[in-house]
């Protein structure tokens, strides 16, 4: 058993590029429409990604407890979508760090 099937792989590989893709540049609308698989604009679509990102996850997570058979890159991939959902779930509280931090090294 693979850690992912071929739709998979690309969908882990696209949501990587998407992790590592900068924020603010222009890349990051391309990158999120690879991720998403369509032509559309990426309007309220991070959500749907997310839950995608996730139910990946969860699986790949079951698949390595029943044994599957993982090369390192395929073990790269799963770490990256990992990263993209810890990355978005905690956003917030890290947003949350940083902003009052920033208030005192600004005055």
């Amino acid at each position: 058993m693979s850690l992912f099937n071929t739709a998979e792989r690309a969908f882990a590989a696209a949501v990587a590029k998407l992790a590592y893709c900068n924020p603010f540049a222009p890349q990051r609308i391309e990158c999120e429409r690879e991720a998403r698989g369509m032509g559309g604009p990426p309007v309220n679509s991070l959500k749907s990604l997310i839950d995608r990102a996730e139910s990946l996850a969860h699986a790949c997570r079951a698949r390595l407890g029943q044994g599957a058979c993982a090369a390192d890159a395929e073990l790269r991939l799963y770490e990256d979508v990992v990263l993209f959902l810890l990355y978005h779930r905690y956003f917030d509280a890290i947003l949350g760090l940083i902003e009052p931090a920033a208030e005192i090294g600004g005055r």
